[in-house]
């Protein structure tokens, strides 16, 4: 019995030396590689160019970009001028003026081009004489002086306030789906009344046009473009949809 039980331990002493063999290769090898894709030059971002930015310095775009770029364990250790860290194609960083930053990378060259794309106003809305621009979720991102509104930013005038720099998304999606609607007129002047949730819209030609909030304005803008096509539509003084299935006119 002696020798089997030698023998078997001597099996067992050899398994155990092969086992963590294996495992000092294994470790000797994940370091060279982490060492490999750390320090090896072509992972490496040798030159960052940042375009398209208005408002904001090339300063101010990187470090608007580092949290969100290093927002794990692992870019964090490989660092901000590493290819792995950047991943995505766009990077959105959570500030009033911007969009998002487009990503272009060219690994050969070590370049990496940030493309700033930053908000356009949808509309201006106008508390009294403080107005601002707002971006298509009705959230305001920059304060500007009066002004009127054109096709493009129409204006909006109101006697509501925003609340945390929105506006009320009990109105804001219907008044969106009108504002689009009628941006081919030349985007003319709202008038928001915040206590009825009705909005009215006057422009240069046409009658003034009234529309509730409170409900879907797709019934009352296809009525709208009909009623367009009858020659007497612009003598009109106004045109009132703040009714379901109902319009009044004079």
């Amino acid at each position: 019995m002696y020798k089997p039980e030698k023998q078997v331990r001597r099996r067992r002493f050899w398994r155990r030396v092969r086992f963590y063999f294996f495992l000092m290769i294994l470790g000797w090898l994940t370091i060279a590689v982490l060492a490999f894709v750390l320090y090896f030059p072509l992972f490496k971002i040798k030159k960052i160019k940042i375009e398209g930015q208005r408002r904001l310095s090339g300063e101010e775009i990187v470090s608007l970009a580092r949290p969100e770029v290093l927002d794990s364990f692992w870019r964090r250790l490989l660092g901000f001028k590493h290819w792995l860290s950047w991943s995505e194609a766009a990077v959105h960083p959570p500030h009033p003026l911007l969009a998002k930053l487009a990503v272009d990378k060219n690994l050969w060259r070590g370049e990496l081009k940030i493309t700033v794309v930053e908000k356009q106003p949808h509309a201006i809305w106008c508390e009294n004489e403080n107005c601002w621009t707002i971006d298509e979720e009705g959230a305001a991102f920059e304060k500007i002086p009066a002004a009127t509104g054109g096709a493009d930013s129409p204006l909006i005038r109101t006697n509501m306030e925003m609340s945390a720099g929105r506006i009320d998304g009990r109105l804001w999606p219907n008044l969106k789906k009108i504002i689009a609607a009628l941006k081919e007129n030349g985007g003319g002047e709202y008038f928001i009344d915040r206590e009825l949730q009705e909005a009215s819209v006057k422009f240069k030609d046409g009658p003034e046009l009234f529309f509730s909030l409170r409900f879907e304005p797709a019934a009352a803008l296809a009525a709208l473009e009909k009623l367009r096509t009858r020659s007497e539509f612009n003598g009109w003084q106004y045109l009132d949809l703040r009714v379901e299935n109902r319009i009044y006119y004079r």
